[in-house]
């Protein structure tokens, strides 16, 4: 077995590293848009995972996230989970929606947010993160940059603290960052 393989199942058993996410359905609807078409016939086609929320058919949406001026409104029209029509989108549900109503200079990309236009997505100043190396001897450093993959999106970030680590150097174990 080699080194990735080991890493994969000490991440796998990990239990109390890896938390499910909590699902929302009360907070403002956001689902991240993991592809967009054209379906003949049909039109402009969204594929992409629910985060928080919950939507209709019928609703209005925008999407956020691609350095445009304004976000463009539109309408969504009906959403199909494994073709089959649903009525209600719910957090967790990843799914093709069919939207309507934009304007087609200003479509939008893989890694955008959907939200309802009556829901208010706010940047994030900070964030805390769990962060795996892939490759041995390589060690993180607070002041280091490194790539976040956060939705479809990629997105540098400085990491600023470390709370724990682990790895060869501790034996495995989990082992308490020194205070800066």
């Amino acid at each position: 077995m080699g080194w990735a393989e080991q890493a994969l199942y000490r991440v796998l058993d990990s239990g109390d590293v890896l938390k499910l996410p909590r699902r929302q359905p009360h907070t403002p609807f956001q689902m991240t848009v993991t592809k967009f078409y054209k379906e003949k016939g049909v039109g402009d086609m969204v594929q992409g995972k629910v985060l928080e929320g919950k939507l209709s058919p019928g609703s209005a949406v925008a999407f956020v996230g691609s350095y445009k001026p304004q976000p463009d409104a539109g309408k969504l029209f009906h959403a199909e989970l494994h073709y089959n029509q649903v009525e209600n989108l719910l957090p967790g549900d990843i799914l093709q929606v069919k939207i309507g109503g934009f304007n087609q200079d200003n479509l939008p990309m893989v890694g955008d947010i959907m939200v309802s236009t009556g829901g208010a997505l706010k940047e994030a100043t900070s964030f805390e993160a769990g962060i795996a190396v892939a490759s041995p001897g390589m060690e993180f450093q607070v002041g280091s940059t490194v790539v976040a993959f956060a939705g479809a999106r990629f997105s540098p970030c400085k990491i600023t603290a470390l709370q724990w680590k682990g790895g060869p150097d501790t034996g495995g174990k989990k082992c308490q960052t020194q205070p800066l």
